[in-house]
């Protein structure tokens, strides 16, 4: 039995940090971090899909 290919293309960008925000915040999910009972709760997290493909180009001259 064959898995489906996942529905995200892959990406590619130079050393271009906005980028990979953006990719985020498009392609991502948001993650509660569980409380350990200590000082504050946790703030949730956007993260990435894990099936997120994102390839950084890095240029010499």
């Amino acid at each position: 039995m064959r898995s489906a290919s996942s529905p995200i293309p892959v990406f590619t960008s130079d050393d271009w940090g906005t980028f990979e925000e953006g990719l985020v915040n498009v392609y991502g999910k948001i993650d509660l971090p569980q409380y350990k009972g200590i000082g504050r709760k946790p703030l949730p997290k956007l993260i990435p899909f894990d099936d997120l493909k994102y390839v950084k180009v890095l240029k010499k001259r």
